[in-house]
């Protein structure tokens, strides 16, 4: 087989990688390191490869990326040069976003196409991969948007495998990781909300009421503290508050989210995502594991109350998406903030109590 293998198989794989999720973002990551040949192959021990992968985040914890890359083997005297060029669709594990370091694991499949540099002929083998690596997670733009990552990672790649003629490749490199788009970057532009009201007593009527639209509880007396979730959007959790510098939930958020609690049981069909958010004190890279760390807090209390877990999502944005400055202290606090947005809200639930609403 010939290049024309490979065009079959972009063909097939780059559509795969463009349609398999719409959960976060994009990225591209060159790479450069080594290739350590099969003993069989009558090339030097070891050469220089480069390549290039193009992927998608396509929940919290998987990836799907194209990868390409290829090496030229030196020959031992008496051997020709070697061209390898390989080509995987390949998916990615990773342990833990939201840290500094994010381990992950890989496996794929694909082809290799060996084209020797003499008279012998071309040949294309089936191939998979197997690796780990991590994400060295350098920097994030401040509405999450884009980052950047190193990626060194190690893996072995089986060509032809279940063959007698068998070739065992070790292959090590270092990625340069770009990541664009996404979620966030789909989201409205930020609004500037007025104070909010104050908070109600714990004896208020839950913050969801009844099951559908026409079984609505009647409006409270002051119209600016009641509002309407739409399909898609979001609300913040106001008096959802923590101990400094920690995750762990303060007293006073207990009777908020005993409502919220109560409302979700009242409608099992609304799904919705926490979402944790903090100042811009200390690293970028600290709030957004301390963020993801808050909103998980808040999903455990919501699931001791009885709330189903299919109902709950969690994502921390640490520091990104500020609605007032973080240069004073009163603004700092209004960050530091929980979120709830609507994922799933079928029957489009009216919501009464306090907190700000902002359309995604």
């Amino acid at each position: 087989m010939r290049l024309r293998n490979y065009l079959i198989l972009c063909l097939l794989v780059v559509p795969a990688v463009a349609c398999a999720g719409q959960w976060d973002q994009w990225y591209v990551t060159p790479q450069v390191g080594g290739i350590s040949p099969n003993y069989q192959r009558p090339q030097k021990k070891s050469d220089w490869l480069y390549g290039i992968a193009f992927g998608r985040e396509l929940n919290r914890y998987l990836n799907l990326e194209l990868n390409v890359d290829g090496a030229l083997l030196s020959g031992r005297p008496g051997a020709g040069s070697l061209n390898v060029y390989g080509t995987t669709l390949d998916a990615l594990v990773v342990l833990d976003r939201s840290a500094t370091i994010s381990p992950y694991m890989r496996v794929g499949a694909g082809f290799v196409h060996d084209v020797p540099g003499n008279r012998f002929p071309t040949r294309t083998n089936f191939a998979t991969d197997a690796g780990v690596g991590f994400y060295w997670n350098l920097w994030r733009s401040a509405g999450g948007t884009r980052a950047f990552a190193l990626r060194p990672e190690i893996k072995v790649r089986w060509e032809n495998p279940g063959h007698s003629r068998n070739l065992q490749d070790y292959i090590a490199v270092l990625g340069f990781q770009y990541s664009f788009g996404g979620s966030r970057a789909a989201s409205a532009p930020r609004e500037s909300a007025p104070p909010p009201p104050a908070l109600k007593p714990a004896s208020t009527p839950a913050a969801l009421p009844a099951a559908t639209p026409a079984r609505e509880a009647p409006l409270p007396s002051r119209p600016h503290s009641a509002f309407k979730l739409p399909r898609r959007g979001s609300v913040t959790l106001k008096g959802v508050t923590f101990a400094f510098d920690s995750a762990r939930l303060t007293a006073s958020s207990r009777s908020v989210l005993e409502q919220v609690a109560a409302g979700l049981k009242k409608h099992p069909l609304l799904k919705v995502e926490i979402q944790g958010y903090t100042d811009s004190t200390g690293t970028a890279a600290y709030n957004l594991k301390l963020s993801q760390r808050r909103a998980e807090s808040v999903r455990h209390f919501l699931l001791a109350e009885g709330v189903a877990p299919g109902q709950l999502r969690t994502r921390g944005y640490g520091l990104a998406d500020p609605v007032a400055s973080n240069r004073t202290a009163a603004g700092r606090a209004l960050n530091r903030r929980v979120v709830m947005k609507v994922l799933s809200n079928p029957n489009a639930v009216k919501v009464h109590g306090q907190g700000t609403t902002k359309s995604q």
